[in-house]
């Protein structure tokens, strides 16, 4: 069954459909809150979560593109976005072995 998000990034709401049957990774938090506090520094245990969720992205991007699905894949892009947006002030100081591992992943 299709699973539908809804989330909100620079005040426009967007709503994705995954048409995958083994959706069960939770969207991120896009809230404009959510992205605000990854201005600062970021705490091992959120970096593992969100690197988590870009691995989740990642996958559901590829799934998109293998079925030539636009709207699973313009939906990814945001995603990806927001999440960089929440990563974009990580200094390498936040990063412990576990995060290594998910960044070679």
């Amino acid at each position: 069954a299709p699973v539908k998000s809804t989330f909100k990034k620079s005040g426009a709401t967007v709503g994705l459909t995954s048409r995958s049957s083994s959706a069960t990774a939770t969207p991120p938090d896009l809230s404009a809150a959510s992205v605000a506090a990854g201005a600062g520094a970021m705490h091992p245990f959120e970096l593992r979560d969100v690197l988590r969720q870009m691995l989740a992205v990642l996958e559901s991007e590829r799934q998109a593109l293998a079925g030539l699905d636009v709207d699973s894949i313009v939906g990814c892009a945001v995603e990806k976005t927001a999440l960089c947006d929440r990563l974009d002030h990580t200094g390498a100081d936040s990063v412990d072995e576990e995060c290594r591992g998910l960044l070679d992943a």
